[in-house]
This record gives C-alpha cells, structure tokens and sequence, in this order.
C-alpha cells in the first residue's frame, strides 16, 4: 500500500491535507480536514502546515486505508475523509488509555509502577493496529521495577 500514495501537500488554505492515491481505474483525490486530524489524531490546535504534513505521514498507512475503502474506484471529485471514518481504531487505543488511568488513582504507589508499565505497553498495542504488519516500532526495553 506504500506506493499507492502518488503525493501529499498542504492547500493554500491551511486547512488539512490533500493527497492522491491509485484505485481502480486510476487516481483518486482526497482530502482530510485539519479538524478530523485534531479529533482523530490529535494534531495541536495550531499546528503548523509541516506539523499537518508530519502527521499525515505518521499514519499514512491507516489513512490509506480508510481512503481506499471509502473510495475505491477513481472518480471525478475529491473525496474528502471525515472524523467517523477513523473513530473506531483511534478511540479503542484512547479507551483503554483512560482506564488505565482511571484505576491507576486507586492504587497502592507500589503497584503504580507496574500499571504504568501496563501503560506503556498497551500504548505500543496501539501503535501495532496503527502499524502496517511487518513494519517495527523502535521500543525501549522494559525495565524491571518492583
């Protein structure tokens, strides 16, 4: 799905990202709001056009996807890519982030420390449904404190 992606710019309006992509029957525009890159993926209110840019590559591959399963054969317009598109993945990691959380308050500071560890892995879970298969993630190794 890497070479799927023909270029990727920024509009003169700031506002989001513009990219094409080849479908069936040929190249297929698309564009993904600044807003749905706040709300899905937590861009920072004023990011600038490189941070947009940087951020759209970071998830390259699960926007690809989203985009070639909403429009996969080319057509005349531009798609655009809203925040519902992209819900149901990002919200799962940021669900089980908040629960974690959640019961960290509760408890004792010597099991603190292993929840966050839990933490912290689950965060690279995360990364792994964002993540194309194959592809490594550079990790820290987890240290082992009681």
């Amino acid at each position: 799905m890497g070479s799927a992606l023909v270029w990727a710019a920024i509009p003169h309006n700031s506002d989001g990202v513009v990219f094409q992509v080849r479908v069936i029957r040929g190249l297929q525009r698309f564009h993904i709001s600044r807003q749905t890159l706040e709300e899905s993926f937590d861009l920072a209110p004023h990011a600038s056009d490189a941070g947009q840019l940087e951020l759209f590559y970071q998830h390259k591959t699960l926007i690809l996807r989203q985009a070639m399963r909403k429009r996969p054969i080319a057509g005349a317009d531009t798609a655009a890519l809203q925040t519902a598109d992209f819900g149901t993945v990002v919200e799962a990691g940021r669900d089980a982030t908040a629960h974690m959380m959640e019961t960290l308050g509760s408890l004792a500071p010597k099991r603190r420390a292993a929840v966050q560890q839990l933490e912290a892995r689950a965060t690279y879970r995360t990364r792994d449904l964002l993540q194309p298969q194959g592809q490594e993630f550079a990790t820290r190794p987890a240290s082992d404190e009681s």
